[in-house]
């Protein structure tokens, strides 16, 4: 007979009691399941104890109305079907419940393994530095808080031992699962109102949480019973960011971007970094899965269905797709040029990979030249194990600057904004090659005297970006 190796208490209708209440023991600090209409679900996790409230599905109305002041254009508004319950789990995951999984495991975060570190908090902005980790995000944090610093495929890990633990199914939630759960029944901006004011009762943000984060569980749950879910950090969704459908649907999951856009992940409820339009119910926000940083964070779902098997002694299962993930295919032939200056540098890394690494530069367009880019001669690149360093000391915060490079064999290309500072640092989860900067959207710094874009516009080429923000934008650490 196999021992069990979890204990699973359902929580009744019962405990329907206040947070403060709830925190018995400093080792335990997570508030109860407040809502008294929806059943609860305690799992423990080895020494710490995660907790869910159930959602029961339904149809609910996704996005927001163009009559909405804040309406972005990827809110397009649609029904959409939750075809099934699932259990949230009620706060982000905090700091002592994911310190419990690398003290078992003895998991290392892609900001440990990696030489750049992660991008954590200078007490002004998000600044990249080796000696940012969840461990240490630039601001003071006890157990009590929700986890940051983690990357897609370091949720992930977090999930596949809790579910070898628990000996049920625990994930990330999609999309469509998160926002049905954060609306909690309602229809306006924000769980809890359609006033910025209100919004301020029920999430932590940029005008009343300070310089970090905050211990989960302090501001008003919704109906379900659910703590945090606008503001505090960012949470990690399974969905590749993309844009609705224009139709009704049943539990939808993005997989694949939209053409010519670069691969990245959805994340849900806004952060204490912005402002409370970022966590309305229908906000959305995506980065790339390799960004680890101190504005991002999770939180897991269970599903009543078998666990994917995975050995207890085995390290957590490492996310593949944040390091290879599914590319456009490469532009149609262009008899302007080939770029055969990039391939002398291709060979030495051996036959294995030219094959697909020549294809790419053979068959792809040559980069824009003339008005409309700058000169990219005036950005320089260098290499690290996990990325690259752009160096552009000319370009103010908010340049945007197009990249290629190989990584495993295969080509990435995104376009990511410059940080302040001479260098900003260009995650690609393995050691970049034939790195080339293509194009330079640039913003200049006062004094700069190089070469200079007239008008400084993007390509025709470029993705497609949200509109700004009212608040001067400086870019984010990768890719958002």
């Amino acid at each position: 007979m196999r021992l069990p190796q979890v204990f699973v208490v359902a929580l009744a209708v019962a405990l329907g009691v206040s947070s403060s209440s709830a925190r018995t023991s400093a080792k335990d600090p997570l508030p109860a399941i407040s809502d008294a209409g929806a059943e609860g679900l305690a799992v423990s996790v080895g020494t710490e104890m995660l907790r869910f409230a159930r959602i029961a599905g339904g149809t609910f109305s996704q996005g927001s109305p163009a009559s909405d002041p804040n309406h972005e254009a990827d809110e397009l508004q649609r029904n959409v079907t939750v075809g099934h319950a699932f259990y949230l789990q009620t706060t982000p995951v905090t700091k002592g419940q994911y310190a419990a999984f690398v003290a078992e495991t003895s998991y290392r975060t892609e900001a440990e393994r990696g030489e750049s570190g992660g991008s954590g908090w200078n007490g002004s902005e998000l600044v990249q530095k080796k000696e940012y980790t969840w461990k240490n995000p630039g601001f003071a944090q006890t157990d009590d808080h929700p986890v940051v610093l983690v990357t897609y495929a370091d949720a992930v890990s977090f999930t596949s031992w809790a579910s070898a633990k628990s000996g049920r199914t625990i994930r990330l939630p999609t999309e469509a699962e998160y926002e049905l759960a954060t609306r909690g029944g309602t229809t306006t901006a924000w769980y809890g109102g359609d006033a910025a004011s209100e919004a301020l009762e029920i999430g932590w943000f940029k005008s009343n949480a300070g310089n970090g984060t905050r211990p989960v569980g302090l501001k008003k749950p919704n109906a379900f019973g659910l703590y945090d879910m606008a503001g505090n950090v960012y949470e990690w969704c399974t969905d590749v960011y993309a844009p609705y459908e224009a139709r009704d649907v049943t539990d939808p999951q993005a997989k694949m971007p939209a053409a010519g856009e670069p691969f990245r992940r959805v994340l849900r409820g806004g952060s204490w970094l912005k402002e409370p339009k970022r966590g309305r119910s229908a906000a959305r926000y995506r980065n790339t899965p390799g960004s680890r940083n101190a504005d991002n964070g999770f939180r897991v779902l269970i599903v009543d269905e078998p666990p994917a098997p995975m050995a207890t002694d085995a390290p957590p299962v490492r996310n593949p797709d944040s390091f290879n993930p599914p590319k456009a295919p490469p532009a149609p032939p262009d008899s302007s040029g080939s770029g055969f200056g990039a391939l002398t540098l291709l060979f030495v890394g051996g036959v294995g990979v030219c094959i697909p690494i020549l294809l790419f530069f053979v068959l792809r367009k040559r980069p824009a030249t003339g008005p409309g880019t700058s000169g990219t001669d005036a950005v320089q690149t260098r290499p690290a194990t996990d990325g690259f360093y752009v160096v552009a000391p000319g370009l103010a915060p908010g340049s945007r600057v197009r990249y290629e490079c190989i990584v495993n064999g295969m080509p990435v290309s995104d376009v990511i904004p410059t940080a302040s500072g001479p260098e900003t640092f260009v995650y690609t989860g393995g050691t970049p090659a034939a790195i080339r900067i293509v194009e330079v959207v640039a913003v200049y710094a006062a004094g700069y005297r190089g070469p200079v874009a007239s008008p400084p516009v993007r390509a025709a080429h470029a993705p497609t970006r949200r509109a700004p923000d009212p608040e001067p934008f400086l870019g984010y650490p990768r890719a958002y």
